[in-house]
């Protein structure tokens, strides 16, 4: 049978926990409530970015505002995915990826399908969804005038009167968007009200059940205290067990907290601007050879350990997160015992005291290798960047320097063969003269590219031997000779009649070649060359010298970054390629060499050239 005591008890149960349901539920509902508001400002946010990168797509043609348009509308359209699954029942996952798509937090999505699935047939989600139905419907009509304005901008885009239209369309959908938007919003804003006054009404109903039920087990168990005199013994025998198993409880931590890579602490700022470490685990040691008794009084000895150069840094992080209340993430450096430099990183969340005092709760640990790790990710990325470079400059030689003088020796061969009857002897040799030029032109620019092309297929693709440099030397002045006396540019060489170098001579010939060709290309008529080598330091010096118009000091910069450096013509409208002289320093370095140059605009260019000397051929009488 039950007794009134047991009565007010199950009372008390039953409607406790009746209001833990209802609050359950009602906090479930009003939490997804939330959600979707948050996810219909992330919805309005993608649309209106959308539309604003899409205006700016029509006024300026520049292509990557289409790209900002496409994937700000991602968000509508996720959500719009998502709906469609609700609709129909589809799968969750499909559901949920929508809604990611959406920027709607992933704790929210579970919150979001359930209020859909149960709640869709209510008004007020009922009539939200129709809104954001209609909505959908304005973002598909959107993006199909976004289909349109792309296809008119890569056909050759709008005239004023057009672009005129287009926008006002653009801004009659943006503005019918927001009204929804903002109705969507008002419909959910006032359901979640409405929900949390019958909250309120329940929970005062229920609360005050609760309390009548609790005031009479109260009572009764009032006339019962008397019994309960022997049940002490037995709850002081509990706490004796408990606070054993706090002791266990804390010496696991202290387990733990000694065994983690780095250290947990307590940090505490006094008043004063004092700092010591009320608290550090044993990891300290490990990591600054102090222990936590060193710097339960004064931190200082610990900041010594710091590099130099972060320690100011830290100290204006730490007084900064004290004047805001904020957490405190924070990377610097340390001199370790052993004398060796370490990276690392330290977490702290803050709680001022009653006392003034900043009291932190962090964990320090290193990240050398993630450091590492990061700089070698940087380098990687600094090469995948300058391939890209390299490539853009590759497909513009390609598409127009290669081009324009096929196209002249086209023009030149058609037009020697409509009028070879009609031209003079003057005539035909002075096309027959450009009709070189060109081919000379495009002659240079395919070994350069074929070059090129070769240092990136063969890899390092480097073959170093022992060889004459004077050889090399005089070969390249001998196919220069061509050039420089169209010029009547005087090459002269001053040097050992022996230079043995430690190199690979088709890479060897091809950086004297262009160096070389370089130099009579920027030199004017009648101006001079001069080469000079000397032996130095267990390494072998070129120098190649020119009279002619020099290289500012901004060219001068980016001069070997090949895809950076643009053609520029020589004094006699001679055109290059833009690939020499990368490819130059390319081979130097493969080499083990050294490249330098001097230059003053107008005054004339000096590039250095320094290779391995390699094994004495002996002194040569006789030259070939």
């Amino acid at each position: 049978m039950i007794n009134k005591r047991n009565l007010s008890l199950l009372v008390v149960v039953f409607v406790s926990t009746l209001l833990i349901l209802v609050d359950y539920f009602t906090i479930r509902t009003t939490s997804a409530v939330r959600a979707y508001t948050n996810g219909e400002s992330r919805y309005s946010k993608g649309q209106k970015d959308g539309s604003k990168h899409l205006i700016m797509y029509i006024s300026s043609g520049n292509p990557k505002y289409w790209d900002y348009f496409l994937r700000e509308l991602r968000v509508p359209l996720g959500d719009s995915a998502a709906r469609v699954g609700l609709m129909n029942n589809g799968e969750e996952a499909t559901i949920k990826d929508g809604f990611l798509q959406g920027e709607n937090h992933i704790d929210d999505l579970d919150n979001m399908i359930w209020l859909f699935q149960n709640f869709k047939d209510v008004s007020f989600m009922r009539r939200a969804i129709q809104i954001w139905k209609q909505a959908d419907v304005k973002i598909g009509k959107l993006v199909l005038l976004g289909g349109d304005v792309r296809k008119k901008m890569v056909a050759g885009g709008f005239s004023l009167q057009e672009k005129e239209m287009v926008m006002q369309e653009v801004d009659k959908l943006t503005l019918e968007l927001t009204t929804m938007e903002r109705e969507f919003s008002d419909v959910l804003g006032s359901a979640a009200r409405e929900i949390n006054i019958y909250l309120f009404v329940l929970n005062i109903f229920l609360t005050l059940l609760i309390i009548g039920s609790a005031g009479s087990f109260s009572m009764i168990m009032i006339r019962k205290l008397r019994a309960s005199n022997e049940r002490s013994k037995e709850t002081l025998q509990a706490l004796l067990l408990s606070e054993q198993r706090l002791k266990e409880i804390l010496n696991r931590f202290e387990k733990l907290s000694d065994n983690i890579p780095g250290f947990i602490y307590e940090f505490c700022m006094r008043p004063d601007g004092s700092t010591y470490f009320p608290f550090a685990s044993k990891g300290v040691k490990e990591i600054y050879g102090l222990s936590p008794s060193e710097i339960s009084e004064d931190a200082m000895p610990l900041f010594d350990r710091m590099h130099p150069d972060d320690r100011e840094r830290v100290g204006k992080e730490i007084e900064q997160a004290a004047r805001t209340l904020s957490g405190r993430v924070s990377e610097f450096r340390i001199h370790t015992p052993g004398g060796t430099t370490k990276w690392m990183r330290t977490q702290a969340t803050i709680e001022p005291q009653k006392d003034g005092s900043f009291l932190w709760y962090g964990y320090t640990f290193e990240i050398t290798e993630l450091k590492k790790a990061m700089i070698v990710l940087e380098e990687l990325l600094k090469e995948k960047e300058e391939l890209i470079s390299v490539k853009d400059k590759f497909f513009s030689i390609v598409s127009h320097d290669l081009k324009s003088p096929v196209n002249t020796l086209h023009s030149f061969i058609l037009l020697i063969e409509k009028c070879i009857d009609d031209l003079s002897k003057e005539e035909i040799k002075k096309m027959v003269n450009e009709i070189n030029k060109a081919f000379q032109g495009t002659k240079a620019l395919m070994d350069d590219l074929t070059t090129w092309a070769q240092s990136r297929m063969n890899g390092n693709g480097t073959t170093p031997e022992n060889i004459d440099l004077r050889r090399n030397i005089d070969a390249m002045i001998s196919l220069a000779m061509e050039s420089s006396a169209v010029k009547q540019i005087a090459i002269s060489y001053s040097g050992p009649n022996v230079l043995p170098v430690y190199a690979d001579s088709y890479q060897v010939d091809f950086i004297i070649r262009n160096l070389l060709s370089n130099a009579i290309k920027f030199t004017p008529r009648g101006g001079e060359i001069d080469i000079c080598a000397r032996t130095e330091n267990g390494s072998v010096k070129l120098s190649i010298q020119d009279s002619g118009i020099g290289i500012s000091s901004v060219d001068l910069k980016d001069l070997f970054q090949m895809g950076k450096v643009r053609s520029t013509r020589g004094t006699e409208g001679e055109k290059g390629t833009g690939l020499g002289l990368g490819l130059v320093k390319e081979f130097i370095d493969k080499n083990a060499g050294e490249i330098a140059v001097e230059s003053t605009k107008g005054k004339g260019t000096a590039f250095h050239v320094t290779l391995p000397r390699g094994a004495s051929f002996g002194d040569r009488i006789t030259r070939d």
